[in-house]
């Protein structure tokens, strides 16, 4: 007997072991196929995952360097009101002591100038 007919007799008489054997050996390079897919798939998912964490975290830095420059600016904003209202405060007291020295040197020099003023400046009615 040559050696191509005693493995097609054994073929023959081993068939479903080695119908096992061959499935065992698709369903193994299946398999594999398919883990290197899934490896492949899950690299490219981290390396997309990574890529969003960079661009939230740039869009992160970005509203905090917004944020500190708003503030920044409210408070210099701030800061020009207070020294807007320090001098009006000003101002008004200097306006205030001119005034009141005006009106004691007019009712020691003339008292009726002065009653006169009083009277078109604020309507009262004067009642010597």
């Amino acid at each position: 007997m040559t050696p191509q007919q005693l493995v097609i007799q054994f073929l023959l008489k081993n068939w479903k072991g080695v119908l096992i054997a061959l499935l065992s050996l698709v369903v193994m390079g299946k398999m594999r196929f398919d883990y290197k897919q899934m490896q492949s798939a899950y690299e490219a998912s981290e390396q997309s995952l990574q890529a969003q964490l960079a661009g939230l975290q740039a869009i992160h830095q970005k509203q905090l360097d917004d944020m500190e420059e708003s503030l920044q600016s409210y408070k210099d904003t701030l800061d020009q009101v207070e020294r807007d209202y320090q001098e009006s405060q000003d101002k008004l007291l200097d306006l205030i002591d001119s005034r009141r020295e005006e009106f004691g040197r007019q009712f020691s020099e003339n008292p009726e100038e002065l009653a006169e003023t009083i009277i078109s400046m604020y309507g009262f009615d004067y009642v010597p």
